[in-house]
């Protein structure tokens, strides 16, 4: 399969998941927000949507705004994950930090919502501002993509960019000893402990899986060294480039075949390299991962 078809199933799981999100409709929306409030009522107000999220801002009779925010099907490789690792990094930052974030009212997986094939969700308060867009950048933006305003001054540059040190600055002083998504754990006293439990969920990560099918990690991918992260990112993008070989450099079904049996076994035998090296020495300069897992589609 190659990334052709692997986009173009994506785009129809995509445009399924929209049609259900049609029909799921606002109802949907504010039945889901009002299970998390006694079952009061709202009124869904607005509606908008990112590159990875629809999001919907409600209101309830007294004023109270939240946000209700769905993972795009066929967008979002891995929706659940997502959601967890979401929430847990708010959730971290509210707690340990003064960077602004909204609050997690509730979330829920696709079994926690009344159509489960919407799939998981946030619930957060909702909190209104401006887009940084709107302020730095040349509107229409470019097909280039994004140019900053010749008429931006610099008082305007120096406000946003001594707010983006400070956040820097803040996220710098949290350290952990593994490199991964964060997951939280509350204790029987009400006491949140934090820990790195399951591999990252990169932007780079999840575009490769979503247009290549090719995965360069397992659930239980916690890296101990950056370099080894460095890695496993490159890979995943030499081995996308070399799926799209097959649709250039042949032509014939039978050579498709026998450069996919060759390719496979190259890329098997990687894989059993990496798995079987067992540490970074720094002396040395030796690369081995530990504890990693190569998840590739034939």
């Amino acid at each position: 399969m190659d990334s052709d078809e692997v986009s173009q199933i994506h785009e129809q799981m995509k445009h399924a998941w929209l049609q259900r999100l049609n029909q799921y409709g606002t109802n949907g929306v504010e039945n889901l927000a009002s299970k998390y409030r006694n079952g009061d009522k709202c009124a869904c107000v607005s509606m908008d949507h990112g590159s990875f999220n629809y999001c919907f801002k409600v209101l309830f009779d007294d004023e109270t705004a939240w946000a209700v925010r769905f993972p795009i099907a066929g967008d979002v490789m891995h929706p659940e994950e997502k959601v967890r690792h979401e929430v847990a990094i708010m959730k971290f930052l509210k707690e340990n930090t003064r960077i602004p974030v909204p609050t997690v009212i509730a979330f829920g997986m696709a079994t926690d919502n009344h159509d489960p094939e919407i799939g998981p969700f946030i619930i957060a308060e909702w909190i209104e501002g401006v887009l940084l867009s709107s302020v730095m950048e040349e509107l229409p933006r470019s097909p280039r993509g994004p140019v900053l305003r010749k008429d931006i001054s610099d008082d305007t540059l120096y406000i946003i960019y001594r707010q983006m040190a400070k956040i820097l600055l803040e996220l710098s002083m949290h350290d952990f000893d593994k490199i991964g998504a964060l997951s939280f754990v509350n204790d029987e006293s009400g006491t949140t402990s934090w820990h790195v439990t399951s591999a990252p969920l990169t932007l780079k990560m999840n575009e490769i899986e979503r247009s290549g099918y090719v995965r360069l990690r397992g659930k239980t991918s916690i890296f101990v060294y950056l370099l080894w992260l460095i890695v496993q990112i490159v890979l995943q993008s030499l081995f996308k480039v070399l799926r799209r070989m097959y649709k250039i450099l042949f032509s014939r079904a039978s050579d498709i075949y026998v450069s996919k049996e060759i390719l496979w076994t190259m890329l098997m035998m990687l894989a059993r390299n990496i798995s079987t090296a067992n540490e970074f020495n720094a002396r040395r300069h030796i690369l081995s991962p530990r504890n990693t897992t190569l998840v590739l589609t034939k």
